[in-house]
């Protein structure tokens, strides 16, 4: 959304189908990452607030390893692959 409102501003021949594509795609993926970014950083070690991280570590039964820099670098490259 905040891409859109960025764009109030541009000469609306600018505004093409096309563009408006790429802009609701690229706001897509910033919400996929600040959800990433967010679920990881408020991650707490217990199922109180389950979040991506924590399913993450529950499929490969790792829920009490999460704080094991292996587990969190496993999990920022495999959604970062996801991303790319």
């Amino acid at each position: 959304m905040m891409l859109f409102c960025d764009c109030v501003n541009l000469n609306s021949s600018f505004i093409t189908p096309a563009a408006l594509e790429i802009i609701g795609r690229l706001g897509s993926l910033y919400e996929i990452e600040i959800t990433i970014a967010r679920d990881f950083h408020k991650w707490q070690p217990n199922l109180k607030e389950v979040n991506l991280y924590s399913f993450w570590l529950l499929q490969r039964n790792e829920l009490q390893n999460g704080e094991l820099p292996a587990n969190k670098t496993a999990f920022m490259a495999e959604y970062m692959n996801v991303l790319a």
